[in-house]
């Protein structure tokens, strides 16, 4: 901001370039927003049942982040703007916003105690486990994400399933009645219920851009998270052994997720608590302190468990008119996209604008096209560096803009000699 003289303003030295230089190669300035997000779990066993929330780094647990009665859900899913759930003591599949509201236990009605839950771009599958129920048990159902074309027949051959995963070729799940992994094409053609054989009891499954994931209970209590190539080769039925070690009375094994950086699973006994653990995606780090469940309460026995990634954002700023004079007013427009993304969203949240590094406003609201407008009180000056930072919401990750020098041209003066 400028410094007003008798004649004309004096310019505030602009904060060091160099220092400015470095923040933009170390990342703290740059084009769009680091996606972050969070991992998710459900609880079997919990009064009221619910779907709790955590960082993907194991902090800020939020429990309950969705309550949902006593629908026993088992399976979670999210994409980018819903979190999903089988209701294994029924036959519903539950839905609710990102944010944690508008929770609905019968979105979608009809499974036979839906155990597993996946997501993809057009539609939300389960794994009906039916638990032995006469002509139950072998199906995997399918409806689109607004509910509708339920088909609960979708693959029909499974053995008591217990999990699902989709990716952009084939619906996987797990048999957990025949030891079993088994694969369909996307449009369910092709089904394979013993696409990889030699699991004892699996459950879990989730699939990356390389492998196919597992968790695999053992008839006395514990388990392992097998993992094979995504054509089914290389089975390694104990890619990590022990894996419900330090759960209570030995715990078991039920859900699996997995992210671009690691492979995250829970672990429980049944009303007695549990944890989500988390390795590296090679097997190797394996943290069983990562989010501990307490043994009483809100998910206190999980039994799925997803991890999403806020989309990137992008903010920009701009001012109008681009070019000035020093003491006109100019209007600061700052604009939020998601870039690059699968769909487009519109972009809802605050955004805050600095000059010189210093925050000049509170949080301004973005309206419907994404932007959000701000006049400063004072003149901009030349040299004045100006940037807007947005908060994210549930499904775009925080950023800030890159610094825009407004064009400021100074104010004519003039002398007048008397004599």
């Amino acid at each position: 901001m400028a410094i007003i003289g008798s004649h004309g303003p004096k310019h505030r030295p602009p904060r060091s370039r160099a220092l400015l230089a470095a923040l933009v190669l170390g990342g703290s300035l740059g084009l769009s927003g680091t996606a972050d997000g969070f991992v998710y779990w459900d609880g079997y066993v919990a009064s009221p049942t619910s779907i709790d929330r955590a960082n993907l780094d194991g902090s800020g647990v939020t429990a309950p982040f969705v309550t949902i009665g006593n629908d026993n859900p088992c399976g979670v899913a999210v994409d980018h703007g819903h979190i999903y759930w089988g209701g294994s003591s029924g036959s519903e599949i539950g839905r609710a916003n990102l944010d944690g509201s508008g929770a609905a236990n019968g979105f979608v009605t009809g499974a036979v105690e839906p155990c597993g839950v996946a997501v993809d771009a057009a539609h939300v599958y389960w794994a009906s486990y039916g638990r032995g129920a006469p002509g139950v048990g072998t199906t995997i159902g399918r409806a689109s994400l607004d509910g509708t074309g339920v088909n609960q027949s979708f693959v029909t051959g499974a053995v008591s399933p217990c999990g699902v995963a989709v990716d952009a070729g084939h619906v996987y799940w797990a048999n957990s009645g025949s030891g079993t992994i088994g694969r369909a094409n996307l449009d369910g053609s092709g089904a394979d219920p013993s696409f990889i054989t030699g699991a004892t009891e699996p459950c879990g499954v989730a699939v990356d851009a390389g492998h196919v994931y597992w968790t695999d209970r053992l008839p006395n209590g514990g388990g392992t998270i097998g993992r094979a190539n995504l054509d089914g080769t290389g089975a390694d039925q104990s890619f990590i052994a022990d894996a419900a070690a330090g759960a209570p009375m030995g715990g078991t094994l039920c859900g699996i997720a997995v992210d671009a950086g690691h492979v995250y699973w829970d672990t429980s006994d049944f009303g007695s608590g549990g944890r989500i653990v988390r390795a590296n995606l090679d097997g190797t780090g394996v943290d069983r302190g990562f989010v501990t469940i307490p043994g009483a309460g809100s998910a206190s026995t999980p039994c799925g468990v997803a991890v999403d990634v806020l989309l990137p954002s992008t903010t920009t700023v701009s001012g109008s008119p681009s070019s000035s004079v020093y003491g006109q007013p100019v209007s600061l427009t700052a604009t939020v996209v998601n870039a690059p993304s699968p769909a487009p969203i519109i972009p809802t949240g605050a955004v805050q604008f600095a000059i010189n590094g210093d925050t000049v406003t509170d949080p301004i609201a973005l309206g419907s096209d994404g932007r959000a407008t701000f006049t400063p009180p004072d003149p901009l000056d030349v040299g004045d560096e100006v940037t807007a930072e947005y908060t994210g919401n549930a499904q775009l990750g925080p950023s800030t803009s890159p610094i825009l020098l407004p064009a400021v041209q100074p104010a004519a003066s003039s002398l007048v000699l008397r004599s």
